[in-house]
């Protein structure tokens, strides 16, 4: 039944169904885990960080080649 509600809450209110599982898992309380939203949260989350990397990444190689290519447009 606690895995229903908690269920719910993830579709209802996804900021407290966050707090909710972070509770749970502070306390140990497995059981009552919406283990199936939860692990589609932590692989999205992994998808995000790795996309946030690879934006970085490309906007260092970007002001790499300008600086190397367009010395006239440097600024300070």
């Amino acid at each position: 039944m606690e895995e229903v509600k908690t269920k719910q809450l993830y579709e209802r209110d996804y900021s407290q169904w966050a707090e909710t599982m972070a509770d749970l898992l502070a306390s140990g309380n497995f059981a009552e885990l919406d283990i199936e939203n939860l692990v589609e949260e932590v692989r999205d989350l992994s998808k995000r960080e790795r996309d946030r990397l690879l934006s970085s990444l490309r906007l260092i190689v970007h002001h790499l080649l300008k600086w190397d290519y367009q010395p006239q447009r440097r600024s300070r």
